[in-house]
């Protein structure tokens, strides 16, 4: 944001913090390109350039490691993708937003339909193939989708990539929902991974009894791109529900401290009516509920794919 008294406003996108500095930490951060050598910078703007990159980059505003970056305790994440422009003016993105928005539902209820009139043409073969194809679809498309209905919307795109979590794989996109006004709009864009998820699921559902011996494959993809979106759209920490239902609720920073609104509301401490009270009191015991069962249920299908 523009300077008030000198001082710069900075969002980081990953972490969705601001940090406050002056104008000699602004100049040297805006022209720090991975190009301009940052001795010459240092020297322009009078400061220690070791000591400020070191700054930078413990607050993670800079990567001095290109395309692989460590956010926390066991998450890594690793760039594939950078975008030369953060937004975009096509209009594929806005095609492909509508796309998902109108149809992944005629697409699954007529997938599942389609293939309750031929469950006899199914073979259960190439099971290892369809987990494999099941999970790289399934998270590419779901992490696209994001990207294409944030800039559909007039967001940004700062990059997109894979990440570990926990030694679990997955992808990722960096993305602004800032410029995004219409709250609508912006929960559109947290589910935009689940209608993905669910409008690939219908077209596998389609194609499962042309599929001759891979058919049980097109399947298993159907079955677990419908697990990815139910697993997402839960109220587990760091999913898409989660995002969702803070938005909806308008304290979309405090569902990290959702224990802590409980025991708020339980002695009374939140100044809001009875209803609302008891309302948000349910509210909160449903998510804890799911950030314990969503672990187990993980757990309990990786043993299943082991064993089977």
């Amino acid at each position: 944001k523009r300077p008030q008294n000198g001082i710069y406003q900075i969002k980081n996108a990953l972490t969705d913090e601001w940090y406050a500095m002056n104008e000699t930490v602004y100049g040297f951060l805006r022209e720090l390109d991975g190009n301009t050598d940052p001795k010459y910078l240092g020297e322009k703007w009078d400061v220690d350039y070791k000591q400020m990159i070191d700054e930078l980059e413990e607050n993670q505003l800079i990567r001095t490691e290109k395309r692989k970056m460590i956010s926390g305790f066991g998450m890594l994440y690793l760039t594939l993708l950078i975008p030369r422009r953060k937004t975009s003016k096509s209009i594929f993105p806005k095609a492909f937003n509508l796309l998902l928005q109108v149809g992944w539902c005629p697409m699954l209820i007529g997938g599942i339909y389609y293939l309750i009139h031929h469950l006899e043409d199914i073979s259960m073969e190439h099971m290892t193939l369809s987990y494999i194809l099941s999970l790289t679809l399934g998270l590419c498309l779901h992490e696209f989708a994001h990207a294409m209905a944030c800039l559909s919307y007039g967001g940004y795109l700062f990059e997109a990539g894979i990440m570990w979590q926990y030694l679990f794989p997955g992808a990722y996109v960096l993305i602004d929902k800032s410029r995004i006004k219409s709250k609508p709009h912006r929960i559109q864009v947290m589910a935009a991974g689940a209608e993905a998820n669910l409008l690939l699921a219908g077209l596998f559902l389609f194609f499962t009894p042309m599929g001759g011996e891979f058919s049980g494959c097109f399947l298993i993809i159907a079955i677990n791109n419908v697990t990815l979106a139910i697993i997402n759209l839960t109220f587990t920490l760091g999913l898409d529900g989660s995002a969702i239902l803070g938005e909806i609720l308008g304290f979309q920073e405090r569902i990290l401290d959702i224990t802590d609104i409980l025991k708020e509301s339980i002695l009374g401490r939140n100044r809001m009516e009875e209803h609302n009270r008891v309302a948000l009191m349910i509210t909160c015991v449903v998510i804890i509920g799911y950030q314990l069962l969503l672990p187990i249920v993980i757990i309990n299908n990786i043993l299943e794919i082991i064993g089977g």
